[in-house]
């Protein structure tokens, strides 16, 4: 009997190992897709680079939830399935004294692993602390090195590790002990069970003790293997969690729209009362068809979120935008409600080629090859050509990758353009063409930039001013 459950616990578990990677594969797939839909659809809550890294672990936690969570569940459940049936063909009393040794001492495990679970919370928050600070201070390693401040670097870095590992350390000494007490229970579920025997040996028939004891063996694995999944359950569980807070809130009217085109006729746009609560002043004012609107204040005077409000990214923001004839709903994204191209003032650039970058904004390569001749900037075209840039590839200036996300914006042909602080990072030349392209869009689009430089200023048609408030 108890070589006919290990062949069928070893079949059962060989046929888990076989779907369980894949299974866990897919699974953290669907996960990964459902995060960045929920990006796209509802925007996100915390841009700080500490938020977007926890994302990428999170996931992995979710594979490991899958892999060795549910699927572990399962595998053990099958493996112990056949091992109980056999206990209690083997003696039934001895099952149940068993059983009622283990029930008890799985309800305090219960309990452990709440308390672990807050001690590898505290563990990941650290990690993405350490994380987060560790790629600040190394992007910035030059200007450590001319500050001479290398040591003060080592001990700030080591400072966090040291309370990461801190707090790693009673959360791993703990799961060591969530493991391994599964071990235990099932050896002091056996013994007992074994002493009880001892004492109603005459009422077992020959053998049956060492057949038990044989059979109860081979549920120490999975017993040990149960234990262990709850864990990765619950860190799954607490990766969800995360995920699901990095989107904003699901139940604001913040919401992408699908993709249209973009209409051809110009528009005049009209703000009123447009302000985003306790970060911008109140702004209306009204941009004529094809005119170029310059915002201009002193820096956290709200510039560069008031573009985020029109772009209706902003959850916080209240007043009302008309474009043409259309009242754009609150917190609706995307080209079919807010035919808008934005240029941000860090202008990013994925990971991929020089046309990925512009195939990410619905734009053709040919109208992005058109949009960087007419900026006088066709050589990116011949020096960028088959290059990878971004992530692992090769690095652009300031300059250029003003270029390529001014060009982008360009060959949308979105009729309204939103740029914030156009002109950083370009030399005089390159600034000059900027102002000469802009100049020679005024009465084809609308144009609103925010802009501390005053060439850009002297040839908008409207200049709006931003006063920071006083704060108490």
């Amino acid at each position: 009997m108890g070589l006919v459950a290990a062949m069928i616990k070893g079949g059962t578990g060989i046929l888990a190992a076989r779907a369980q990677t894949r299974l866990a594969a897919l699974a953290a797939d669907h996960v990964r897709d459902g995060m960045v839909r929920r990006l796209l659809h509802f925007g996100l809550a915390d841009p700080s680079p500490v938020a977007v890294a926890r994302a990428s672990s999170r996931v992995r936690e979710i594979d490991l939830a899958v892999h060795d969570g549910v699927l572990a569940t399962a595998r053990a459940a099958a493996q112990l399935v056949p091992i109980a049936v056999a206990l209690v063909l083997v003696s039934p009393s001895l099952s149940a004294i068993a059983a009622t040794v283990l029930l008890p001492f799985a309800l305090l495990l219960a309990r452990a692993r709440r308390a672990w679970r807050k001690h590898h919370e505290g563990y990941l928050l650290a990690a993405d602390r350490l994380h987060e600070e560790m790629d600040d201070l190394i992007r910035h390693t030059d200007l450590w090195r001319t500050y001479g401040t290398g040591d003060h670097v080592r001990n700030t870095l080591d400072d966090l590790a040291a309370r990461m590992i801190a707090t790693r350390g009673h959360a791993e000494t703990l799961r060591a002990v969530l493991s391994s007490s599964n071990e235990v229970l099932g050896a002091l579920a056996l013994v007992l069970a074994l002493i009880a025997g001892a004492r109603w040996s005459s009422q077992l028939g020959d053998g049956t003790i060492i057949a038990f004891a044989a059979v109860f063996f081979m549920a120490y694995r999975p017993l040990r293997d149960l234990g262990d999944a709850r864990t990765f359950l619950a860190r799954g569980q607490d990766a969800l969690r995360a995920i699901a807070e990095l989107s904003t809130d699901p139940h604001s009217t913040q919401t992408a729209s699908a993709a249209a085109p973009a209409p051809s006729s110009a528009q005049s746009l009209l703000v009123q009362g447009l302000a985003v609560d306790g970060q911008t002043p109140c702004v209306s004012f009204e941009a004529p068809a094809g005119s170029l609107v310059v915002l201009v204040g002193a820096t956290g005077a709200g510039k560069s979120t008031l573009l985020r409000a029109l772009l209706g990214l902003e959850p916080r923001a209240r007043g009302s935008i008309r474009l043409g004839e259309r009242t754009l709903a609150p917190g609706r994204v995307g080209p079919s409600d807010r035919p808008f191209a934005w240029v941000p003032q860090d202008a990013p650039i994925v990971s991929g080629s020089l046309d990925d970058n512009f195939r990410l904004a619905g734009t053709t390569e040919t109208d992005a090859e058109h949009e960087l001749a007419s900026l006088g900037a066709p050589f990116l075209r011949s020096a960028l050509a088959g290059v990878k840039l971004g992530a692992a590839g090769r690095p652009l200036s300031g300059g250029e990758r003003r270029w390529v996300a001014v060009a982008r914006a360009l060959a949308t042909r979105m009729p309204v353009l939103l740029l914030d602080e156009p002109s950083v990072g370009l030399d005089a030349t390159a600034r000059q063409r900027l102002l000469d392209t802009l100049a020679s869009l005024r009465g084809l689009r609308l144009m609103i930039v925010a802009s501390h430089d005053d060439d850009v200023v002297a040839i908008a048609d409207h200049v709006i001013r931003l006063e920071v408030s006083p704060r108490s």
